[in-house]
């Protein structure tokens, strides 16, 4: 797996937390979600994070979201989820 961008992480952490209650009103788990966030926040703003730690959460997030996952196209989790993972199609 290629290294994780900090500045995407952070993007993501930034649209998540702009979007927690559109994305609770479509179904996802906000206590859940938020927690994930949390743990973002905290591994990203070490000098070193960890990138094992961080991919771990940012599945969790993937899996939280993915119960609702063709609302969350629409709200730019999984795009951004899969531009940090390199998994997904670029932003249109």
């Amino acid at each position: 797996m290629s290294k994780i961008q900090p500045d995407k992480v952070r993007d993501l952490i930034q649209h998540v937390r702009e979007n927690a209650d559109a994305l609770a009103k479509k179904g996802v788990d906000k206590d859940a979600l938020d927690a994930h966030i949390a743990k973002l926040e905290t591994e990203i703003k070490k000098s070193e994070p960890d990138h094992s730690a961080i991919s771990d959460t940012l599945a969790a997030i993937e899996t939280t979201v993915g119960e609702a996952e063709e609302n969350m196209m629409s709200k730019g989790v999984l795009q951004l989820l899969n531009q940090i993972f390199g998994t997904g199609v670029p932003n249109p």
